[in-house]
């Protein structure tokens, strides 16, 4: 609907109509704002792991958002300088980290994206991996000695 305004008490009145609106049709999940312009994706939250193996880990989140084209996962060793590791489809909500040494710690971090831009970064997650499986043969108690 387009109005004519005719005097500063409409414009003030017509503003703020408009900002009611796009604040309660903009939407839950990042989407549209009230001008039906998308915007950037709410960020992931509750990021969580487990370590499956001394070479693997599993990651899950929340996807808050509904306009995600996809995730991004970030990896550190140090908790300060992150790498990006993974790029995901939308409403994937689980990542399977197989490049990770055995014993070590790793930082983590996930970002939802789309062609507006990135939302801000889930919590940062430290997990461990499990040690390497032991290949020592254990020793015996007995002796074999030859026979005649």
């Amino acid at each position: 609907m387009k109005w004519t305004i005719r005097s500063r008490l409409c414009i003030i009145i017509t503003f703020f109509i408009t900002a009611i609106a796009a604040t309660s049709c903009g939407g839950g999940g990042g989407g549209t704002d009230g001008g039906g312009n998308q915007t950037a994706p709410l960020s992931p939250a509750n990021l969580t792991s487990s370590s499956v193996s001394s070479t693997q880990i599993t990651l899950s989140w929340q996807d808050n958002a509904n306009n995600e084209d996809g995730f991004t996962i970030q990896r550190s060793s140090d908790a300060s300088t992150y790498n990006d590791i993974g790029n995901i489809a939308a409403d994937i909500t689980e990542y399977q980290d197989s490049s990770v040494s055995p014993n070590s710690a790793y930082f983590y971090r996930v970002k939802a994206f789309n062609s507006v831009g990135d939302s801000g970064y889930s919590n940062i997650l430290e997990e461990s991996t499990l040690p390497s499986p032991s290949t020592e043969v254990p020793q015996s108690n007995f002796n074999i000695e030859p026979s005649n």
